[in-house]
């Protein structure tokens, strides 16, 4: 299958080199690369042109937009997309290894039910690697630990199809867009979970998600996800729960009474 690496950047030279390495080192080559760039003033751009030019056999869009967000970087790249399978890369994050699509790959291969794939959690802090397989909790119970968020982004891959049958990434939001994504697809699609490691984030200073000076917006913009979804960390889905049903109706009971009088 064709798949879609789309990343967005904005000033990342620091961090980009390790990223697009890990792209030319894969095995699995029926790739296209699209590049988001906020017209960076660093080395960025010509990085990826360098890059572009190195890699003739793989598909490569390089499209440059005001900065609006995250959101509307990844959206611009997933509206120019023609994979059959999406994947956000950002700058600041790169493959574990050379076959890491091509056991992606695999899997959707395999079985073509499967609409969007989360692997483990991966990270890099100060050049040291940790990876946390949790499969297992997410199998237990997806719906109930939506809340908590335990999907990783970097290791999540999705069909396209998805896109157009459920819209794009909130582009009012600025660091939760795909945790909000992702809690809307689980209402009605359940991914396939794979103890693998595909992918690893760095963290450092610059990160938006992982820097502690942005933990409060990340709550705020959280909250107002659990409200319009009706969403509980460790619950899940209010509106499958009992109590909740109950709770609506006596309210409708007694909102019945009050517009009789």
């Amino acid at each position: 299958m064709k798949i879609s690496i789309v990343t967005a950047t904005l000033n990342r030279a620091e961090f980009i080199d390790g990223c697009l390495k890990s792209v030319e080192k894969q095995t699995h080559r029926d790739i296209e690369h699209i590049f988001i760039d906020g017209y960076s003033t660093d080395e960025t751009v010509e990085k990826i042109k360098e890059y572009i030019k190195r890699n003739k056999d793989i598909t490569c869009k390089f499209i440059q937009a005001k900065p609006k967000g995250i959101a509307n970087a990844m959206n611009i790249g997933i509206k120019n997309s023609s994979g059959d399978i999406i994947h956000f890369l950002h700058s600041d994050d790169y493959y574990t290894n050379g076959t890491s699509l091509e056991r992606v790959n695999k899997i959707f291969e395999k079985d073509k039910k499967v609409k969007w794939l989360i692997g483990s959690l991966g990270m890099e802090y100060n050049e040291t690697r940790l990876i946390f397989k949790y499969k297992y909790l997410l199998e237990l119970g997806i719906k109930s630990l939506v809340g908590v968020m335990l999907i990783p982004h970097e290791n999540t891959f999705m069909k396209r199809s998805l896109f157009t049958k459920y819209g794009y990434f909130k582009e009012n939001l600025d660091i939760t867009m795909d945790y909000d994504y992702w809690i809307r697809l689980l209402r009605r699609e359940i991914p396939t979970f794979s103890n693998d490691c595909y992918t690893i984030f760095i963290i450092h200073k610059g990160s938006m998600s992982s820097n502690p000076k942005n933990w409060i917006k990340v709550l705020e913009e959280r909250l107002k996800t659990w409200e319009e979804y009706k969403v509980m960390p460790l619950v899940g889905f209010l509106e499958d729960k009992e109590i909740y049903k109950t709770y609506k109706d006596i309210q409708e009971f007694f909102k019945n009474i009050a517009n009789q009088n």
